[in-house]
């Protein structure tokens, strides 16, 4: 009995962390993870309307303007990426992000900090990368009549 309770235990500890990694590995997703965050976090000085140090954060287009002028995204490097720094900076230092504002949450930081890790991928680029929607059978048809 006492060997089937710590083969149980040992089982559940090891379906714990499983689960625990899977959630750690998932990729973070820009549209509907990160950009809320700059947009609620840092727009009112990066955002559509105004654009501090000419940088906006609003949409993946403006980031990726900015980022390839700068060290603003290091994709799998944000220790060395100058958004990532300044978003972690001590709440005294004058060059933290939001400037004026409370520090972003933990939570917020990691998973920014997470998105970078994972390549910073933007929503241009994913949007690039998709492959194009197979046509489908009505509209081939279609095509076929009209070729007849």
């Amino acid at each position: 009995m006492n060997r089937i309770l710590k083969s149980f235990v040992i089982a559940f500890v090891c379906l714990l962390s499983t689960g625990a990694v899977a959630r750690a590995q998932e990729k973070v997703d820009f549209v509907t993870k990160v950009q809320p965050i700059f947009v609620a976090r840092c727009g009112k000085c990066h955002g559509e309307e105004k654009a501090a140090g000419k940088l906006k954060l609003h949409t993946a287009d403006a980031i990726l303007a900015f980022a390839k002028k700068d060290k603003l995204l290091l994709a799998g490097k944000p220790d060395e990426s100058e958004l990532f720094k300044r978003i972690t900076l001590p709440a005294e230092d004058k060059k933290r992000m939001p400037k004026g504002a409370d520090p972003l949450p933990a939570e917020e930081i990691a998973l920014i900090k997470q998105w970078i890790e994972q390549g910073a991928v933007l929503a241009v680029v994913a949007a690039a990368a998709a492959p194009a929607p197979a046509p489908d059978d009505a509209a081939m048809a279609a095509e076929e009549a009209a070729k007849a």
